[in-house]
Formats: C-alpha cells, structure tokens, sequence
C-alpha cells in the first residue's frame, strides 16, 4: 500500500487532471478506508498535485475526527475504571497505535470497546455521567435480545460502541465458543492515544478483526490492510493462534480473510493455515471474481458467502448458490466490462499476428 514506485506508476497512466477522476479516487479511498495510506504514498511520488490536494483534504477531516475520538476514549475508559468496569479496546485506536508504524496512518470513525454482559448497567451510569448517551432508549431490551453492542454518542459527532462481545449477531455468535470472559482475561495494558487502557492480545486482536471483516463481507481494502499489520508485527504466536482458532471453531472464517488479504495486497505468510478443504477454496475463487480492490459499494452483497462459514448447512449452501448467481454468473455473462473480458481483449490487441 506504501510502495511509492507502484503508486507513481499508476498515477501517470491515468487522466489525474480531471475533476471528476480525482473525485471519484479521492471517494474511493474514503470507503475503503485508506485514506491515510494513500496520502503517504502521494507524498513520497511527488506527482499530481490536484490529486494529492484532494486526498491530504480528505485526510484532514479524518484526523480531527480521530482527535476528537481519542478524547471521548479517554473520558470513557477514566470514567469506566473509576466505576471499577473491566474494559478492553479493539479495533479503531488499539490497531492503530499497536500494530501501524505510525497511528497516523490508521484514522477510524469510532471507538470499539468490550465489557462483559453481567456490567452493561454500571457502565452506561458511568457512562452518561460524563456525557455519553446511549442512541436507543430501550437498549436493555436490545442487549437482552442477543444483539452484542450498545451505540452511545458523545460531544462533536463522536461515537461509541461499548460491545459486550465483539459478534453482534446472535445466530452468528452462537457457532462458536469466543467468550467475553476470555477475551477480557487475556487482554494486557497498552498506551493508545496517551491513555493505559487494556487491549485484547494479538492473537484474539486477529480474530476479532479478521471475523467483523468476514462477516462484513470483507469487501473494504483497509480490513485487510489490518489483517497485514497484524499479521507482519511480529506479535502473533501462531501456535497459540492456530490452538484458538480450533478450540473456539473460528478458523475457518479468519483463514478465508488471511487468504483474501494476501491475495490482494500481494504478502507472504509462511504460517501454517487454521483451515483447509472445499470452503477455504470457494472463497479464494471469490476472491479472484470479485476482487476487494475493483469493489464500490458492495456492502451486504460478499457478506453472504462469508457468513456462511460459521457453519456448513443446506441454508450456508443456497446463500453460496446465491452469491454465485448474483456476483459470478450473471456479471460475466451479462456484463460487456466484465474485467475477464477486458483482459482477453487486451490479450487479443497485445499478440502478435500470425
């Protein structure tokens, strides 16, 4: 994502001095979540200023929102411990200050923060006592449902979401056996944006964010660039990471997200896959049809495949038939720019004549 050489190559075979080019980029990079890196880049070729303009603009905006962010982290986490409430941060800040060479080049757009069920009361009184206020009024009812996270807001547009497990959803969460109490009782202190706050260990880390991204559909760039951090820190015991990846039946979802990760940011990892067999290999092919890079506005469209990995069942099956239906099929035999037929194409205009 750094590489300065790549990035110049690619600006200069493009019309950079089009507006609505350079929108339309600048866009991308907002939803895919690499904002940061991309400026970085951008500085290091040295090119296209109305480009480069565009996305430092953009990346401004992102960190006074993170600036505002890490002072409601601090409020909240002072205000939780004062309250005596076991807490412990993921995602967000925790990755950004942990795991990149620099957290300014992780920005985020809320604070995740895991406690466990038994103190959701003690915490939303501490909570709203400086400010924080729950966005729904019968969240009791919402937590009691199964859903694993209460959304609070706090001053200047900033948001929380106090998870008391890091799988919202409840048919979801119930295939596996990843427990809040676990994860809080591994979890170590850290300093994230100048605050001691506990953070979830690497390998749990990997886990939580490898599984949001897949059960997310895994179609934003910046999840995998994540997974890559975590992955090249070095923090990663990858006996330990296979032993819980089995023992709480998470492997196959955080594999089929490592596997997407490497394929698409082009990474080696020479430790041993936490899963193997026919899934792992739909999913690569997936990968290969729909590439995350070439992806704009697919929310709710990959989900279905990789949801499905919490269980192999006749419905896991039909949303597979689904998907393939939907984002292989009917693309490439519908779709005149389907990137396979551009690619033959430009095999056919780049052979010689015979």
């Amino acid at each position: 994502m750094g590489d300065a050489v790549a990035v110049d190559k690619e600006i200069r075979s493009l019309s950079w001095n089009n507006p609505q080019v350079v929108r339309d980029t600048v866009d991308a990079a907002i939803y895919h979540r690499i904002v940061p890196l991309l400026a970085e880049a951008l500085a290091r070729a040295q090119r296209q200023q109305l480009l480069f303009d565009e996305v430092m603009r953009a990346y401004r905006e992102e960190t006074s929102h993170v600036l505002r962010l890490e002072t409601l982290l601090e409020r909240a986490v002072n205000a939780l411990s004062e309250a005596e409430v076991s807490v412990a941060a993921f995602k967000g800040p925790a990755l950004a200050h942990c795991y990149y060479e620099k957290p300014s080049q992780r920005t985020y757009v809320d604070i995740d923060l895991l406690v466990s069920i038994e103190d959701l009361d003690t915490a939303n009184e501490a909570l709203t006592t400086v400010g924080l206020l729950p966005t729904t009024v019968d969240w009791r009812q919402t937590a009691q449902s199964g859903y694993g996270e209460v959304t609070y807001l706090g001053p200047d547009h900033t948001m929380l979401d106090l998870h008391w497990h890091p799988m919202r959803e409840p048919a979801i969460r119930r295939a596996f056996t990843w427990t809040t109490e676990d994860l809080l009782g591994r979890a170590a202190m850290a300093s994230v944006a100048g605050v001691e706050v506990r953070v979830l260990d690497p390998e749990d880390m990997l886990i939580a964010v490898a599984s949001h991204a897949c059960y997310d559909g895994a179609y934003r760039l910046g999840w995998l660039v994540d997974v890559a951090r975590i992955e090249q820190s070095g923090q990663v015991r990858w006996d330990v990471l296979a032993e819980r990846g089995a023992s709480t039946g998470m492997g196959l979802p955080v594999q089929v997200i490592r596997d997407r990760a490497r394929h698409v940011l082009g990474y080696r990892n020479e430790a041993s896959p936490l899963a193997r067999g026919t899934w792992r290999s739909m999913t690569a092919a997936l990968t290969a049809v729909r590439p995350v890079e070439q992806t704009f506005g697919q929310a709710m469209r990959g989900g279905i495949l990789y949801r499905s990995t919490r269980r192999t069942s006749m419905a896991s099956m039909a949303a597979f038939t689904t998907l393939m239906r939907d984002e292989v099929a009917t693309p490439f035999l519908t779709n005149p720019d389907h990137r396979w037929r551009r690619r033959h194409r430009q095999r056919d205009r780049t052979s010689p004549i015979h």
